[in-house]
């Protein structure tokens, strides 16, 4: 850390490891200062929504960028982690400027190991791992709620009747004492396992990395749970002394079931019930009370919910060495992902029941290519002055696809959504499609001076399809200086105790265009009115109502100032960083409600600013290391 001059956070493969989960997000949680980690889904495969200092824009996305060996995803919820060499957090606009157009929430950059030169390395990683709830709703068992209905009955009658206040199958529980315990019923422990091969190899000319995960998470609900396959191959090759050449492929499948949206009702089921019939089939109402008790498992029995995702990502890279101070390198990468979403709900759903069961059939399609021109020149002039410089340019056009069907009205329940061709009745197809295109030029300088005094100073300049044409394109400038103070002479007497201490200032800014495309443009919709004294709907016209564009619409933009301090002790035995940090964000992009007499409600536009400001503090220490143990 000695010659950085941004806000970097590191978490290595081991730290991330620790933690059994199917995320990434729940793995860097509690491992970065400043990174807050809050999970979206708790459900078998579910995600985690990633906040780098803090939520600062309203309707231009919050989440940070997330760029994989030099490719930007949308989310990294398909990396395995055992996949990761490294990973690093950039919070400020020093660090972040190199990926501008989707860096203001700041980027999460990730580094997957790569081939070593000399013998094959094959390592096998697996875990078995019990999932269970340890503190959750505290219910009443059957003696308390029963106690509460006979209290409840008594004020609203003024009397009191066995009979009539414990209806149907309650009264026969009551007696019996087969009281239902819900929460035990409907969530109970259940397994996860990884399994985890790399192999790595490789000679003077070539080195390749392969790697194969495997991940099986049950549901502690029926009928849910998630699993998948990841397949990853990162090769490097040098065809010449000074031209290198290599890939990386990386091939995701997964497969999650998710349990019907009803579920949460047992919540406020009594527990004087009957889940099941006397021949173990399921009961649909666990009263009999005439009170609409329906029994949770059965619409988690009588329907279906599965999705599949499939992600391909290959990437291709050149690095020519022209001469000894410069380099070129060219990197071109395609990501795409394919997501079938089906749910089903049988002709026994309480929900399905009134269409005679009900499917739909949704896929979408994204695809993400970029292409990148690197220029990098190195020079040192003698060993007291380190200068280096680095221009880029590269686009980047992102599209997605949306296809939907639903029917309903099916003779039986055997193929659930796959018998979606023979359903009776059909609704209206949905296709839906967008496209953004980034264009992108970066020149970079950085200036060591005797390894003390370190600048670096960054221009980037972003156009995005989705703003007007006024406005498609900003500067976003930063400059950052970094002082070692344990290099100076003054310093020379503490180092048989201060391994490095560093102080950090930096300020720029960054762009966020996270919206949806086509907002400069007008979006019609066909608008009905009444005709006649029978109130007749009839068609009218199409007016933009919601979808009204706005010409001038430009970048929200966030400056970011970071002050910081690096320090480490006794050969690395205690270490970390301090840094203060103020973020303001100008030109928030969100919805703005106009007068409807102006025939339509609201346009989006550039209004409003936020602050955000903190002190981060993180703290390594090493308390104790041997040979054998490390602590």
């Amino acid at each position: 850390r000695s010659d950085v001059t941004g806000a970097i956070s590191s978490v290595t493969s081991e730290q991330l490891n620790a933690t059994p989960s199917s995320s990434l997000g729940e793995m860097l949680r509690g491992q970065a200062a400043g990174v807050q980690v809050t999970m979206s889904n708790a459900a078998p495969g579910g995600s985690s929504n990633i906040l780098i200092r803090g939520r600062r824009s309203l309707s231009g996305g919050n989440d940070p960028l997330y760029i994989v060996d030099g490719v930007p995803m949308s989310s990294i919820d398909d990396i395995n982690s055992n996949d990761i060499a490294s990973l690093e957090v950039l919070k400020d606009a020093s660090s972040q400027s190199i990926y501008g157009a989707r860096a203001a929430n700041g980027v999460i950059l990730i580094t997957t190991k790569r081939g070593q030169t000399g013998k094959m390395k094959i390592s096998y990683n697996t875990y078995f791992a019990s999932q269970s709830i340890h503190k959750n709703f505290e219910f009443y068992n059957g003696e308390e709620w029963a106690a509460l209905r006979k209290e409840a009955y008594y004020n609203a009658n003024l009397s009191y009747d066995e009979a009539d206040c414990f209806r149907g199958l309650m009264l026969d529980v009551l007696k019996s004492g087969e009281y239902v315990d819900w929460e035990k019923l409907m969530i109970s422990s259940a397994w996860q396992q990884k399994h985890d091969i790399l192999i790595q190899s490789g000679g003077d000319k070539t080195k390749y990395a392969l790697g194969i995960g495997y991940f099986n998470q049950d549901g502690m609900v029926a009928n849910s749970g998630f699993q998948r396959l990841n397949g990853r191959l990162n090769i490097d090759h040098k065809l010449l002394k000074n031209l290198t050449i290599g890939t990386n492929f990386l091939y995701t499948k997964s497969w999650k079931k998710t349990a019907d949206g009803s579920f949460n009702s047992f919540i406020t089921m009594p527990p004087l019930a009957k889940v099941y019939n006397e021949d173990g089939s399921l009961r649909e109402d666990v009263t009999e009370a005439g009170e609409s008790h329906y029994n949770p498992l059965w619409n988690i029995d009588k329907s279906s919910n599965k999705s599949q995702i499939d992600r391909l990502l290959i990437n291709f890279f050149v690095d020519w060495k022209i001469t000894k101070d410069l380099s070129y390198r060219a990197n071109g990468s395609l990501n795409t992902r394919t997501v079938h979403s089906n749910t089903y709900q049988g002709t026994k759903h309480t929900t399905g029941r009134n269409n005679n069961g009900k499917a739909t059939v949704g896929t979408s399609f994204s695809n993400d290519y970029l292409f990148e021109n690197i220029f990098n020149y190195v020079k040192d002039f003698n060993k007291n002055h380190h200068f280096d410089a680095t221009f880029m340019q590269s686009v980047n056009v992102i599209e997605w696809k949306n296809l939907g069907i639903n029917g309903t009205g099916f003779a039986n329940d055997d193929l659930t959504y796959n018998a979606i061709g023979s359903a009776n009745e059909y609704g209206t197809p949905t296709w839906e499609l967008s496209d953004r295109k980034l264009l992108s030029f970066l020149g970079r300088v950085r200036y060591n001076l005797y390894e003390k005094y370190l600048f670096t100073f960054a221009l980037r300049v972003d156009g995005s399809s989705v703003f007007g044409k006024n406005n498609k394109y900003a500067f976003f400038p930063s400059v950052a200086a970094a002082w070692n103070i344990s290099s100076e002479e003054f310093m020379e007497s503490q180092t048989n105790y201060l391994d490095m201490l560093k102080i950090r200032l930096s300020w720029g800014s960054n762009g966020n265009q996270a919206i949806n495309p086509y907002q400069t443009l007008d979006r019609l919709t066909l608008t009905n009115y009444i005709w006649g004294d029978n109130g007749t709907v009839v068609n009218g016209a199409y007016l933009p109502t919601n979808g009204v564009g706005n010409p001038n619409l430009r970048w929200e933009t966030s400056r970011t100032i970071n002050a910081g301090i690096d320090f480490s002790f006794f050969n690395g035995r205690l270490s970390g960083n301090i840094d203060v940090y103020v973020v303001n964000t100008s030109d928030l992009l969100m919805s703005r409600t106009v007068p409807y007499m102006n025939g339509y409600k609201s346009i989006m536009d550039n209004v409003g600013k936020t602050r955000n400001k903190g002190v981060e503090i993180a703290l390594n220490s090493v308390n104790f290391q041997n040979n054998d143990f490390r602590w």
